[in-house]
């Protein structure tokens, strides 16, 4: 579990992940998932948040997961602060597989 008490904490940290468990770029990762984030919550319902996005340099969809200690908004659809996390990058061109990973 991670002690993070904000939704930017919270993207900058799965940024993090990704960068490191990856070999991502942290910035354009943050970037492309605070542009997603920007058009409507990634806050899924029931304490779960999937923030995702598609981005280049991809071959396949990969995920990183969080569980915080403390519930923190994510301005989900159902009010629920959010405990678990699941970030998805997918590659930029990855229509159908990038909706199948979400499901």
């Amino acid at each position: 579990t991670v002690k993070l008490d904000t939704k930017p904490a919270i993207l900058g940290r799965l940024a993090d992940r990704f960068a490191m468990v990856y070999g991502l770029d942290r910035d354009t990762v943050l970037a492309r998932i605070e542009e997603r984030e920007a058009l409507g919550s990634t806050g899924f319902g029931r304490g779960v948040a999937i923030p995702h996005s598609r981005i280049a340099g991809l071959n396949r969809p990969v995920a990183a997961f969080l569980r915080l200690e403390e519930p923190v908004d994510f301005e989900a659809a159902d009010g629920i602060p959010v405990d678990i996390v699941f970030g998805l990058l997918s590659p930029e061109n990855a229509g159908t597989a990038h909706l199948h990973a979400l499901a």
